[in-house]
């Protein structure tokens, strides 16, 4: 099996001088592909159609200089997240010209005249600069969509339908500080007369936490069914996730259990924030 070649960088040269053009282009041509514009207006849609990997650039043009098309260029490239470095290749190598082009958000300044040599080391360093930022963007995407995953899952193992007992109403409000988190929060129906309630937070965010939140809730549930007392439920689960997970997070947790008939709670907290008892009766 063949393996298609690699595609050719693309790079497009903005001059009003059909030479200066031609003779970059001469340089350039053996290892990339090449485009060009007269000046800056013109550049901006060379800039939109041809989607170059890189811009040479020249300051002073007709119609529009390219200070003003490297800062319009910038704009594009930050509405579509992306990185299209330029070079400013110019007659003018005083140094506020410098930094202006440096300011308008330019990569690099070669100053005219230049040498062939010189002008394909720092189109090159340029080039890997954008390499490396395509790489990092890549990268972040896919943890991106790692962290997608993560949340959805994470979300569905919280409780959705919330207890229906009459004489009772049950509310949970969720509000994680990032797409995955250690917030957890769970109603238990331990038996006919009996309701467990779970508030916990899991120390960090991201999916650390998030995992740590799962095997909680497992540990949690593997335990009702032979322990009623809200403190030694907690010690359980304390013992376990101190034996099974090294991380070095923590978990803060409320737990309670509601006796239905009596309405009567109790309930133990491991460094959680304390239940509040509001009588809208008083």
């Amino acid at each position: 099996m063949s393996l298609s070649p690699e595609r050719r960088l693309k790079i497009l040269i903005v001059d009003d001088s059909k030479t200066i053009v031609a003779v970059i282009n001469n340089i350039l041509q053996k290892d990339y592909e090449t485009c060009s514009a007269e000046n800056g207006l013109v550049a901006i849609e060379a800039f939109k159609k041809e989607k170059p990997d890189l811009i040479l650039m020249d300051v002073e043009m007709p119609e529009m200089n390219g200070f003003e098309a490297c800062k319009k260029i910038k704009a594009l490239d930050s509405e579509t997240n992306s990185f299209t470095p330029i070079i400013f290749i110019t007659g003018k190598g005083d140094l506020e010209s410098m930094k202006i082009g440096l300011k308008s958000g330019a990569e690099d300044y070669l100053a005219k005249p230049f040498e062939p040599e010189e002008l394909l080391a720092r189109v090159q360093a340029v080039l890997r600069t954008k390499k490396l930022y395509n790489e990092l963007t890549e990268a972040y995407a896919f943890i991106e969509r790692e962290q997608d995953i993560i949340a959805s899952i994470q979300k569905s193992l919280l409780c959705h339908t919330l207890p229906d007992i009459p004489g009772f109403q049950f509310f949970a409000d969720y509000q994680p500080s990032s797409k995955a988190s250690g917030d957890y929060y769970d109603f238990i129906r331990i038996d006919n007369d009996h309701l467990g309630i779970l508030v916990a937070d899991v120390s960090g965010h991201g999916s650390p936490a998030a995992v740590i939140m799962a095997m909680m809730r497992v540990v949690l549930r593997s335990f009702l069914s032979t322990i009623r007392s809200p403190k030694e439920v907690l010690e359980k689960i304390n013992q376990s996730l101190c034996d099974n997970q090294k991380s070095g997070h923590f978990i803060t947790a409320f737990y309670g259990v509601l006796h239905l008939p009596t309405r009567c709670m109790k309930y133990a907290s491991a460094g959680h924030n304390p239940p509040l008892l509001i009588d809208y009766g008083a």
